[in-house]
C-alpha cells in the first residue's frame, strides 16, 4: 500500500496562519473600511448622498431631479434610505457599516454551508481562510465600506437568498431576499433573469411582490407609477452626465468602457442578450 504523503505544515501551523491571516484582514477591513485610516477623502461620501436623498424623500420632495445629490438610485431604495435618515448622518452611517459587515458574515457562512464539503463553522481549515481573508483585504471591498454604498449589503441578500432558493427549496423567503436585492438592479438583475429561465414562478412573484411594497413610498410622494418612472428617468440621465459616470472615466472600469472604446453598437449586445435568454430559456425546459 502506499502511504499518505504528511502535510507540509502541521495541523497546529496551520491553525496558526489561519487565524494570523484571518486577524489581518479583519484588521484591514476595520482600519481602512470602517476608521478610513490613511485616506485623504472624507469617509461616506456616497452615504451623504443616500441619507440626503432619505430626508428629502420624508419632505415630500424629489430627490432625483437634485442636481447637488446626483441621485438614481431606483424607487424601490427609498424605504432603505428613509429608514437611515430616521437617524442622525453619524449614527446611520455606522449602521449601514454594520449591515454591510453582517452581509459579509452571512456571505462566509453560506459559502461554508453550501461550498465546501465539511459544513462546520467551527473549523477553519487553511484553504477557506485564505478565501474568507481575500474578501476582507479586497481594495473593493475597504472601498465600498469607506463610501458607504450598499453593494455588499445587496450581495448578502442574493447569496443568502440563492442559499434559500437552492439548498433549502424556501422559494418564497427567497424571492423576498431577492426583491430586496433589487435596490440595486445592476447586481440583482441576472439572479431575477435566471428565476425566469428556472421556472422558479413562486421565488419570482415574491420578489415582484417584495418589490412593489418597496416601491408604495415613492409613489405615493411622487404622484403615482408614471410620475415616479419619469422622474427615476430624468435622474439617470443627470447621473449618467456627470464626467465620472460616463464611459471611459477612470470611475468606469468595466465592460461598459471597453465596448465604448471599441464604438460597439448598444443594439448588437441587446439582441445577443435576447437571444441567449430564449436559447437557455428553451434549453432548460429539456
Amino acid at each position: 500500500m502506499r502511504s499518505r504523503a504528511a502535510p507540509l505544515l502541521s495541523p497546529r501551523v496551520q491553525t496558526a496562519l489561519a487565524w494570523a491571516l484571518i486577524s489581518f484582514g479583519i484588521w484591514l477591513f476595520i482600519s481602512s473600511g470602517m476608521l478610513s485610516l490613511g485616506r485623504y477623502s472624507p469617509p461616506g461620501t456616497d452615504f451623504k448622498v443616500f441619507h440626503a436623498a432619505g430626508l428629502m424623500w420624508w419632505r415630500g420632495g424629489n430627490p432625483f431631479l437634485d442636481h447637488r445629490l446626483v441621485y438614481a438610485y431606483p424607487p424601490q431604495a427609498a424605504p432603505l434610505f428613509m429608514a437611515f435618515a430616521l437617524l442622525p448622518y453619524a449614527t446611520a452611517r455606522w449602521l449601514n457599516i454594520a449591515l454591510n459587515s453582517a452581509a459579509l458574515a452571512a456571505l462566509f457562512a453560506v459559502y461554508v454551508r453550501w461550498f465546501t464539503e465539511d459544513r462546520s463553522l467551527a473549523r477553519m481549515p487553511l484553504l477557506r481562510v485564505c478565501a474568507a481573508t481575500a474578501i476582507l483585504i479586497s481594495p473593493m471591498t475597504d472601498l465600498s465600506i469607506d463610501l458607504g454604498q450598499i453593494a455588499i449589503l445587496v450581495t448578502g441578500l442574493i447569496g443568502v437568498g440563492w442559499y434559500l432558493l437552492y439548498e433549502k427549496k424556501r422559494d418564497v423567503l427567497a424571492g423576498i431576499f431577492l426583491g430586496i436585492a433589487s435596490i440595486k438592479p445592476q447586481l440583482a438583475l441576472l439572479f431575477l433573469v435566471w428565476l425566469v429561465i428556472d421556472r422558479k414562478w413562486r421565488a419570482l412573484a415574491a420578489a415582484a411582490s417584495t418589490a412593489l411594497v418597496l416601491l408604495l413610498p415613492s409613489f405615493l410622494i411622487l404622484g403615482g407609477p408614471l410620475q415616479t418612472l419619469t422622474a427615476w428617468r430624468a435622474g439617470m440621465q443627470i447621473y449618467l452626465a456627470a464626467p465620472a459616470n460616463q464611459p471611459g472615466s477612470p470611475f468606469m472600469l468595466s465592460l461598459i468602457s471597453i465596448l465604448w472604446r471599441l464604438n460597439w453598437p448598444l443594439w448588437i449586445s441587446t439582441v445577443l442578450f435576447a437571444l441567449g435568454f430564449a436559447i437557455v430559456f428553451l434549453a432548460r425546459a429539456r
